[in-house]
């Protein structure tokens, strides 16, 4: 009982950045923003996070080190671009952005890549099998990147071009992060 309480904090933890993300998204393409695409984002967040150990776990012995010295670095590079544009597309006040399928596949990829780190470290301890850890990983992260999209959407209409900017601040801040997290 003590592993699942363990398995769903974990799961919540590797979401967090994936809840940040969703509400930027919700924030940004606010009415535009359909429930089919609420649950795309929902569906890539989780594949992405679930995929990410899986990955890791597999290739532990090739990668591990490459992923270890690399892999924040390109997570930052990612989410700063989207910040960037963002922060463009904030100065636009009559015209909303549209749904960016690109955009969201991006951002799941990118805030992901701790996942990858998790798989490594399932590896190192000698895991047999991961699938019980991947499925709650990706479950538990569909339902917070769903609530993350609608809280964003719902909070946007409110304050629009003002929570634009924020959320574009917070993909940098995430950014940061994956550059100084050891």
């Amino acid at each position: 009982m003590v592993y699942y309480f363990e398995l769903v904090l974990l799961s919540c933890g590797l979401a967090m950045d994936a809840l940040a993300a969703a509400m930027v998204m919700g924030v940004n393409w606010r009415e535009r923003f359909t429930a089919r695409q609420i649950a795309l984002a929902a569906f890539l967040f989780g594949f992405f996070q679930a995929a990410m150990p899986l990955i890791g776990w597999f290739g532990s012995r090739g990668l591990g080190e490459w992923v270890h010295d690399f892999g924040p670095y390109i997570a930052c590079a990612l989410l700063w671009l989207i910040a960037i544009k963002m922060l463009l597309d904030s100065h636009c006040q009559n015209k909303l952005p549209s749904f960016s399928l690109r955009e969201l596949f991006i951002l799941a990829l990118a805030t992901s890549i701790d996942a990858l780190l998790v798989g490594v470290s399932f590896a190192c301890l000698k895991y047999r099998s991961i699938t019980t850890e991947v499925l709650f990983i990706g479950i538990i992260t569909m339902i917070i990147t769903a609530f993350g999209c609608v809280a964003g959407k719902i909070s946007g209409k409110m304050f629009c071009r003002y929570f634009e900017r924020i959320g574009a601040l917070v993909l940098i801040g995430i950014g940061i992060k994956f550059l100084f997290a050891e």
